[in-house]
């Protein structure tokens, strides 16, 4: 087997199986956040931006061309909590400007 068939069977397997997903994504998200909290990094909405940083990686990842991606569309969206937690930021806008959310 290939690498390239490899990973396809991996990331099909990520989009079909939802535990499996879930699973991946809690693992990224707390190796994000544990990494900031041992940099000394530590504010309120630390927990859930570490799970859109983990989202935001499983759905780069399984992407397949950025074409994917429809015109304007935010990738990933971010959730409101991390906006209103650091203001002047906000999602990335594909197609578009990136603006203030």
């Amino acid at each position: 087997m290939t690498f390239q068939e490899a990973f396809d069977v991996f990331t099909n397997e990520l989009r079909r199986d939802e535990g499996l997903y879930v699973s991946y994504q809690a693992n990224i998200a707390m190796a994000f956040y544990d990494t900031c909290r041992q940099a000394g990094y530590s504010f309120p909405a630390l927990h859930e931006l570490s799970n859109v940083a983990a989202t935001h990686f499983l759905t780069l990842l399984l992407r397949k061309t950025p074409a994917d991606i429809k015109e304007g569309e935010q990738h990933p969206p971010t959730p409101p909590a991390c906006n209103a937690a650091y203001p002047g930021t906000g999602p990335v806008v594909i197609g578009g400007t990136a603006g203030v959310a």
